[in-house]
């Protein structure tokens, strides 16, 4: 049986600058495999495979598999389902966050 995600899953995410060939996630973004969850263009949840460079406590190196502008959800999710919508909003404070429905 196939669980459908909370409607009400909120969580954070980051647009991309790379930099020098790689860029700096937060460690709790990276997933099973090396992978990272992204929104995609259609404001769809999407699994890039990434490549790391280097492992630091907090945070990992991506080397490869992410684009420059790319959008990567940076905290723990629960029962993420790929191609499962995903809006994003700002808060009060000014921070950008996200919320997550099963696609129809």
């Amino acid at each position: 049986m196939r669980r459908r995600a909370p409607r009400s899953t909120l969580f954070p995410y980051t647009t991309l600058f790379r930099s020098k060939g790689a860029v700096e996630i937060p460690r709790a973004a990276l997933r099973e495999g090396d992978s990272v969850f992204t929104i995609d263009d259609g404001g769809k949840l999407a699994v890039n495979k990434v490549t790391i460079a280097w492992r630091y406590p907090d945070t990992v190196l991506v080397a490869d598999g992410l684009a420059t502008g790319e959008r990567v959800i940076t905290s723990r999710v629960g029962d993420a389902v790929p191609g499962m919508k995903v809006r994003t909003s700002v808060t009060d404070a000014g921070s950008e966050t996200a919320s997550a429905e099963q696609a129809e």
